[in-house]
């Protein structure tokens, strides 16, 4: 199974791997999991990055972009799991209610609004 991230592990998988981006239970462990960079090094048979011979390299400074995301087909795969996320730290909480679905379709909403009103984003 293709990991999507190597610092929490998450899969491709189906929701109902404990291991996949795509499972959003409370005992979900890719939500659970975080590699230290000591622990990423150490992985039997794992593959690892090229960039662990650059000086300097740390798993803890890998950021995510758009541009690995999106344009490179995993923001797909990874935008439910970090909407839930976003979610459930708090981060984005325009709507308080413990239904998913309520939240789900307010944030639909708010997209959907968003984009009527300025267009797409630049790029697209």
């Amino acid at each position: 199974m293709p990991r999507l991230c190597d610092s929490c592990l998450a899969t491709n998988g189906t929701g109902n791997d404990l291991m996949s981006a795509r499972n959003f239970g409370s005992q979900s462990a890719w939500s659970l999991t975080r590699l230290t960079h000591e622990a990423y090094l150490v992985r039997e048979n794992a593959y690892l990055s090229p960039y662990t011979c650059v000086e300097g390299f740390r798993l803890e400074t890998v950021a995510w972009d758009f541009m690995h995301n999106v344009h490179l087909g995993c923001g797909r795969d990874i935008f439910a799991s970090s909407l839930r996320v976003l979610i459930s730290k708090r981060v984005w909480d325009h709507v308080m209610s413990q239904d998913w679905d309520v939240i789900l379709n307010a944030v639909h909403m708010e997209m959907h609004r968003h984009c009527a009103a300025h267009g797409p984003p630049v790029g697209f």
